[in-house]
């Protein structure tokens, strides 16, 4: 999450239009799947903590301030999930194989994203700042 909000933070609400294609996800709607993606899972694997009126719509006007609001929510819900699931032996209904593998899916979904991103800002020409390029990686320092 911590990741998410760095590059975003780097970001202004034009940058967040960018896009590689008439038919692909601009920036902005790429973190907009990443919350819908986690309200998703919550659906499916944790209803209480479902929340249907965070979901954004596709014609939602989408700015850091709001992205970031959402995807605070949607991940302090996705991290309550994880810590129910430690009080149950780390396992959940719907997802039979557990936390660690559900946790791991998030990561490389998440990441899958954060790399279409940058890739999306460097071929419309943004530079990324070396800041936000090594913060991404320095973990310890989030």
């Amino acid at each position: 999450q911590q990741h998410n909000l760095l590059l975003l933070s780097h970001l202004t609400e034009a940058e967040l239009k960018v896009s590689l294609s008439a038919r692909g996800r601009s920036v902005g709607e790429q973190f907009a799947h990443l919350h819908n993606t986690r309200l998703t899972w919550l659906e499916s694997v944790a209803k209480p903590l479902y929340h249907k009126s965070l979901a954004l719509p596709k014609e939602a006007v989408l700015t850091p301030d709001n992205l970031k609001e959402v995807l605070e929510k949607s991940a302090a819900s996705i991290r309550q999930l994880i810590d129910n699931s430690w009080e149950n032996g780390g396992k959940f209904p719907s997802f039979k194989t557990g936390l660690i593998p559900f946790v791991s899916y998030l990561i490389s979904h998440e990441s899958h994203h954060r790399g279409n991103i940058l890739l999306t800002l460097k071929q419309n020409g943004y530079k990324i700042p070396d800041k936000l390029k090594w913060g991404l990686w320095e973990w310890n320092k989030l």
